[in-house]
């Protein structure tokens, strides 16, 4: 009887966990979708056609500012300055 009650314990606090562990890939699943979406936006409004000239080409990157990119890798933070 006592070991059947800590198998229950033990199961209970797996379940716990798989749980969490659940809930932690569905918020990253949705920020994915998130991030997605936002560099489908930036794809879209970033497009060059084939049929613009040069001097609309150059425009068009001279226009956006210079970029920051930040990724977090653990505790440290990389960055990178992209110039146009």
């Amino acid at each position: 009887m006592h070991q059947l009650a800590n198998e229950k314990e033990r199961l209970q606090e797996e379940l716990v966990r798989v749980c969490d562990r659940q809930q932690q890939i569905v918020n990253r699943l949705a920020d994915l979708d998130r991030n997605l979406a936002q560099l489908d936006l930036e794809v879209e409004n970033n497009a060059v056609s084939a049929e613009m000239t040069e001097a609309q080409f150059v425009n068009k990157i001279k226009a956006k500012p210079t970029e920051r990119i930040q990724t977090i890798r653990g505790a440290t933070y990389e960055s990178m300055t992209i110039e146009y």
